[in-house]
């Protein structure tokens, strides 16, 4: 009952963290900057469902240590991507308060801040591209699947780092066409457990 429970928000976990992360760039594309604000928002709680996407990840691999130790690191970068969200916001509350742009540039790049806060999150793909390798061992991922989570995944930070919207949406497309399959998997799974019930 707990394991199909489990893999019921698993499933959620997989389907709605890269489509929240899909809505927040095509929405960025479309929008004006002053929708800012929901944008983040939206991106925001798709880093969160990326922490139960993560555990998915884990558990289809086997658990092993491997797969731990990738985790703990694509944790460790959700983390950092929830806090440059955080510092992106701010930087748009400042712009509000007509705070000269270049200060707020300085600021964000400034050493102490970029190295604790900013460059650690690109342990975020480096932790799921690891994962995926797992799960492609453990046979949970066939190989031309595998290859496409990879390239979304090495897209993630060619688009943001430089912010080019374009690229951030095929590299979520990418990672949702993987993540959509490996979710309705689960939920499939549960249905086929509960029939033998």
């Amino acid at each position: 009952m707990e394991t199909n429970f489990q893999n019921k928000i698993l499933a959620v976990s997989f389907i709605s963290a890269p489509l929240l992360m899909l809505i927040s760039d095509v929405l960025k594309l479309l929008l004006p900057e002053d929708y800012f604000w929901f944008n983040s928002i939206i991106f925001w709680f798709s880093f969160y469902a990326f922490i139960g996407v993560i555990i998915g990840m884990v558990k289809l691999s086997n658990n092993t240590t491997f797969s731990n130790i990738s985790a703990m690191l694509a944790i460790f970068g959700t983390l950092i991507g929830i806090t440059i969200i955080g510092s992106e916001r701010a930087a748009g509350s400042m712009l509000i308060h007509q705070i000269d742009i270049e200060v707020i540039k300085q600021i964000l790049s400034e050493p102490i801040l970029f190295f604790t806060s900013r460059m650690p999150g690109i342990l975020f793909p480096i932790g799921l591209i690891m994962l995926s390798i797992a799960m492609k061992k453990a046979g949970s991922l066939s190989l031309p699947n595998t290859l496409i989570l990879i390239l979304g995944i090495l897209l993630f930070p060619v688009g943001r780092i430089p912010k080019v919207v374009g690229i951030n949406v095929i590299s979520d497309f990418l990672m949702l066409i993987i993540f959509v399959q490996i979710g309705m998997n689960l939920l499939n799974r549960h249905k086929l457990i509960n029939k033998k019930k």
